[in-house]
């Protein structure tokens, strides 16, 4: 099973066999018929709406559809952090009118850790950060100019006991750099990208 989110609205790739039991209200489920015109239509309407509450397409052979899906985007890889202090909170950044975690383009031949670590020292300026396992990898779509991206997230666990001054890397367009409570980065009335929703609420199982 492959989640992707596209407008905020999370799209699932998988085989028949792997649907998931539970149906969710307002969500759609449609059978791929092994045709890339299908999927882009797929896409165009998911980009243009956000009525569904997440959008499932499946097949008989689930790998062979996620191979077709990923031809139709170019890749982007990136990495970032979930920071956590001893006092529990994490820390966040506000850009473009959304609650964020700091997370960046990866450079090319960089390792995922490596990449992670630079970018949260870039974006935050935070400092003695101390790397822990893997929590999850994201992936979403935009587009830039005429092409459509697929972003692909590693975001790890990190800690800091002593994390110096904040500086939002303003250059990013980051207006704050804060620490906060996961429960208040999670509040459901918090402009907060869904998949990061996901990361924080990950962040314990790791």
């Amino acid at each position: 099973m492959y989640k992707i989110y596209i407008n905020e609205t999370p799209l699932i790739l998988c085989s028949k066999a792997d649907l998931p039991e539970e149906v969710l209200q307002d969500e759609i489920r449609l059978s791929y018929p092994g045709k890339s015109k299908f999927l882009l239509h797929t896409i165009d309407m998911m980009e243009k709406s956000r009525r569904f509450s997440r959008v499932i397409i499946f097949h008989t052979a689930g790998e062979a559809l996620i191979t077709e899906f990923h031809s139709l985007y170019r890749h982007v890889p990136a990495a970032g952090g979930v920071v956590v202090q001893p006092d529990g909170r994490i820390l966040t950044i506000f850009r473009k009118g959304f609650w964020d975690l700091p997370k960046g383009k990866l450079d090319p031949g960089e390792n995922p850790l490596a990449g992670a670590i630079r970018e949260v020292n870039e974006e935050t300026g935070v400092s003695g950060l101390q790397a822990g396992p893997l929590i999850a990898v994201t992936h979403h779509t935009y587009r830039e100019k005429k092409s459509r991206c697929l972003k692909h997230t590693w975001w790890y666990l990190m800690t800091v006991n002593n994390p110096g001054t904040l500086v939002p890397q303003t250059e990013e367009d980051i207006e704050q750099a804060t620490w906060m409570l996961p429960q208040e980065f999670l509040d459901p009335d918090r402009q907060v990208y869904a998949s990061l929703r996901d990361v924080v609420g990950r962040r314990e199982s790791v």
